[in-house]
């Protein structure tokens, strides 16, 4: 895969539809300057590109995920949002945001059925180490983790470490997600958020979000 370059949090994603190691969902973005002058031009090619629902309704600002500053969590999502609920949902994401016309609204499949989810790092974010740390639990809702009502699991590896060294198949393989996206994004320290989808063999990794790791002082190198 090309290599790639941070953009928004809905532009990035798009961008890396192509993903070895995971899935990502099918989407649509829209400025709020489009949205409020095609508003229902844009429902029928949500309908048409996502589905008929459910939906998650994400933020998707310009300030938002930089490598200054992630503001995760500073505004609103909505999931689980059925059609007929859609274009209030995004009302009220877009309500969450400053006056800036130009920030986005990301309109996600909602993925069910999961089974884990939750954060990876491709750096410890205290020690600016090239160390995998995974953050996860196991049960539907994919916001136990960012949200902070889930401690979680946590796994911490070695980035020359082999795979053989981690706890299950699934960790395994967010491992390798992290490994590919450090390719694609030419080593910049990121911030994932991810979930698992299905059962068994028949499971699904599925990345819903990529960002720079926002830190402070010198990242140590992955050699």
């Amino acid at each position: 895969m090309p290599e790639k370059f941070f953009s928004s949090k809905a532009k990035t994603l798009a961008s890396l539809n192509n993903l070895k190691c995971a899935k990502v969902p099918r989407q649509f973005f829209i400025s709020v300057r489009d949205w409020r002058t095609k508003k229902r031009q844009n429902l029928e090619k949500i309908e048409k590109k996502v589905g008929i629902g459910p939906y998650a309704v994400r933020s998707s600002c310009i300030n938002e995920d930089s490598g200054n500053a992630s503001m995760a969590g500073k505004f609103l999502s909505k999931l689980h949002v059925d059609y007929e609920s859609l274009e209030e949902s995004i009302n009220e994401v877009i309500n969450s945001y400053d006056d800036n016309q130009e920030n986005e609204i990301l309109i996600q499949e909602m993925i069910l059925n999961v089974s884990i989810s939750g954060v990876a790092f491709s750096h410890d974010p205290n020690l600016l180490a090239p160390y995998r740390v995974i953050n996860w639990c196991e049960g539907s809702d994919t916001t136990a983790i960012t949200s902070g009502m889930v401690d979680g699991r946590v796994w911490i590896q070695s980035s020359s470490a082999s795979k053989e060294f981690s706890p299950n198949k699934s960790i395994e393989k967010v491992i390798l997600l992290i490994n590919e996206l450090m390719d694609v994004f030419k080593n910049t320290p990121l911030d994932c958020e991810f979930c698992f989808s299905g059962e068994n063999n028949k499971e699904a990794l599925w990345l819903l979000q990529v960002r720079p790791l926002v830190f402070t002082g010198k990242v140590q190198s992955e050699d």
